[in-house]
């Protein structure tokens, strides 16, 4: 809303274009794999409308790099915006993050211990996200 705010106090017209989400905490075995297709979509969406400049809001290494590849390609001012890291979560009295104790239970590493209810009822701590499945 700020960055909106501040376009327009500017003279500017501020338009919010969706580009392609990596999600991060489900795509196996990396989301670096959907890097240049998250580029490739800010690019077009670039293309498709009639801007002078971008800001660019973004959460993750790999989408700043993906999105600053796109106003790059399309030789557009830049502005990116970091959105900062996904915050821990707390899963039976433990940190729950998106790391170790989320791979233990999502069978990617060789933990004998691993179901999917355990999985299910960690999600939603570890990525603390309302979407996350329950």
């Amino acid at each position: 809303m700020n960055v909106k705010r501040g376009i327009l106090m500017a003279g500017g017209f501020p338009m919010e274009l969706p580009a392609l989400s990596l999600s991060e905490s489900f795509l196996k075995p990396t989301t670096m794999l959907y890097r240049n297709l998250l580029a490739m979509d800010a690019e077009e969406l670039l293309r498709g409308h009639p801007v002078d400049g971008v800001v660019l809001m973004g959460g993750c290494d790999k989408t700043r790099r993906a999105l600053l590849l796109g106003a790059t390609i399309m030789n557009i001012p830049a502005i990116y915006l970091p959105a900062g890291p996904m915050l821990r979560g707390n899963w039976k009295g433990q940190d729950a993050g998106l790391g170790l104790r989320r791979l233990e239970n999502t069978g990617t590493s060789a933990v004998p211990e691993k179901s999917p209810t355990r999985t299910g009822s960690m999600s939603r701590p570890a990525s603390r996200a309302d979407t996350a499945p329950a």
